[in-house]
């Protein structure tokens, strides 16, 4: 695999992820979903799995580019930027409800 979709791949991997994962916690899940129950336990369990199963493929990507080093590095690095992403979206997501909210709720 080219080396420039190599990395494609292991963003898009880890960007889904982080994103299963973060939205498997019951926090998470009430903001876009905007509801008052939480989330089902198979959908939490499904969640965490998925989430789960697209580190290791995003790992294992990774890592076939050749050398360990080579591989964990940038693994790593994907992991951190892909978490800061989803964690900038669930807030800017939270912060735009809010404001919509406020201007609906003025007399």
């Amino acid at each position: 695999m080219d080396d420039g979709l190599s990395l494609l791949v292991v963003f898009a991997l880890a960007y889904f992820a982080a994103a299963g994962l973060a939205v498997a916690m019951d926090r998470h899940w009430r903001n876009p979903a905007d509801r008052r129950a939480g989330p089902l336990r198979r959908a939490v369990s499904r969640l965490r799995l998925s989430g789960s199963v697209c580190v290791v493929a995003t790992l294992a990507v990774a890592l076939s580019r050749g050398e360990l080093a080579l591989g964990v590095l940038p693994w790593v690095a994907a992991l951190v930027m892909v978490a800061l992403a989803v964690g900038g979206g669930i807030a800017a997501g939270a912060a735009g409800r809010k404001a919509a909210l406020s201007r609906v709720s003025r007399p």
